[in-house]
């Protein structure tokens, strides 16, 4: 099944342009009017892993696009082209959450690699989500266990409750409660080692594209 790629510009040729482009790899949905999208956004109409969409519009800027979408508690990752970027709307646009700022021109492979790698990074968060989500229900159910089983379980009988954990230089005995409070502090510092590697993969990206 294709991710679906939203792409809004108020030129329609420019529109046919994207799908003739990114037919192949994404279903695409084109707006030549962001209220058109959001209007489809937010009756459920649409539903794009990745919105591409210009700054300059006759109705609203790509910032005010980004204030109405988020208003609304919507995070897919959102790319926006202008033929000028201004540092202060960048700056802007970053506050909002979106994704990358683009100037134009730009070749459609280069913007194809960032849409892919807005769309991975949306699904890495995904997953993110989705894990401390369960480490915090392991916990709660834990809680819960501790709580009614302690008072009524003798000490040397709960001491048998261990595994062992070899880091490659020691080998320790941790209790559950243990095993979840590593099991956070390995996700935490996975998702700094992640942040690290996709800001050092942009960085790399927009040194090349400038250097055009």
């Amino acid at each position: 099944m294709k991710a679906i790629l939203a792409v809004i510009d108020d030129e329609e040729e420019i529109l046919e342009t994207y799908s003739d482009y990114f037919s192949d790899t994404y279903k695409v949905l084109l707006f030549d009017k962001p209220e058109k999208f959001l209007q489809a956004l937010f009756k459920g109409e649409a539903k794009p892993d990745a919105v591409i969409t210009d700054f300059k519009m006759p109705s609203m800027t790509g910032i005010e696009l980004m204030y109405q979408i988020r208003d609304k508690g919507w995070h897919t990752p959102v790319i926006l082209l202008s033929g000028y970027v201004e540092k202060d709307v960048a700056l802007e646009a970053i506050k909002l959450g979106v994704s990358a700022v683009l100037e134009k021109p730009i070749s459609f492979d280069k913007l194809k690699n960032i849409v892919e790698r807005v769309m991975y990074e949306a699904e890495l968060e995904k997953l993110r989500a989705e894990i401390r989500q369960s480490v915090l229900q392991i916990k709660e159910l834990y809680e819960g266990i501790r709580e009614a089983l302690l008072p009524h379980v003798p000490q040397e009988v709960l001491n048998r409750f261990f595994i062992e954990a070899n880091d490659g230089v020691v080998t320790r005995k941790l209790g559950l409660e243990s095993v979840l409070e590593d099991l956070e502090k390995k996700l935490e510092l996975l998702l700094k080692s992640e942040k690290s590697v996709t800001s050092l993969r942009q960085t790399a990206e927009d040194k090349q594209y400038h250097g055009r």
